[in-house]
């Protein structure tokens, strides 16, 4: 059990993983749990830094191809769900980017500086369609 490596000389080996520091410290806790209980039930395991650091990169290899990323669709179906169902417009695009860097009246009354309707406009322009 002396062999192994501690989670301090792990994180300084590993460096930068591509992944918030408190996922590289979890995933190397669990691996060292997981190799300690390998060696108390008689296993023959390789605790060196390099071989318990590429057992840490291998699994937070499969955390990073676990995060959202750009795909190509060609399944055949156009909104599909598990894509993220059909990309938007790119004005709606531009829409949300300008709302997202600055404050909004999300549920603001400017007019009395109350609490607003979040959908106010869209319920008013909706009824107009309905008529």
């Amino acid at each position: 059990m002396r062999s192994i490596p501690s989670v301090d000389l792990l994180l300084d080996a590993l460096g930068d993983q591509g992944v918030p520091r408190a996922v590289v410290l979890v995933t190397i806790r669990e691996t060292l749990d997981k190799l300690r209980q390998s060696i108390r039930s008689g296993e023959a395991v390789d605790a060196g830094i390099e071989a318990v650091a590429s057992l840490v990169r291998g699994r937070l290899e499969a955390i990073r191809a676990r995060r959202i990323q750009p795909v190509i669709n060609a399944t055949g179906v156009i909104v599909h769900t598990n894509l993220g169902r059909s990309p938007m417009a790119e004005q709606a695009v531009e829409a949300a980017r300008q709302a997202a860097g600055n404050y909004v009246n999300l549920e603001l009354d400017l007019a009395t500086g109350k609490r607003g309707g979040r959908a106010a406009l869209l319920e008013q322009s909706l009824a107009l369609l309905c008529e």
